[in-house]
């Protein structure tokens, strides 16, 4: 298996492929709502945080990889489903918003940001 492939492999085809459409719906809301602190990624692997319902936290670990040309994806997550839920679908989802993100040391503040305080309205 090559795991050097970037998180952008993961699809949502593929997604809709290994995840059941509750949890892809549910994962998809939770990223959304910004539930996932992104710990480490590379490519073919991420570990995130993820606030999950009634104050619980989960940790979730998602690897993936191609085989040929199919995308192999495992995860792992400390919620009672063990993995296969909607905190690996939201880690993959928010991975693949961030990845899209320029750095922070190219971004271009915002010129109003940047002069408030300094210059009366």
């Amino acid at each position: 298996m090559n795991v050097t492939a970037g998180i952008e492999v993961i699809t949502d085809d593929v997604l809709a492929e290994l995840y059941d459409p509750g949890s892809h719906r549910r994962g998809r809301a939770y990223a959304d709502e910004a539930r996932v602190k992104l710990m480490r990624t590379q490519p073919g692997n991420l570990t995130s945080v993820v606030a999950g319902s009634e104050n619980h936290t989960y940790l979730v670990r998602v690897d993936w990889g191609m085989r040929g040309t199919s995308v192999v994806v495992s995860d792992q997550c400390s919620c009672p489903l063990g993995g296969d839920c909607k905190h690996a679908v939201a880690t993959i989802l928010t991975a693949r918003a961030a990845s899209h993100e320029p750095p922070a040391s190219a971004r271009v503040p915002d010129w109003r940001g940047a002069l408030s305080g300094i210059v009366d309205g």
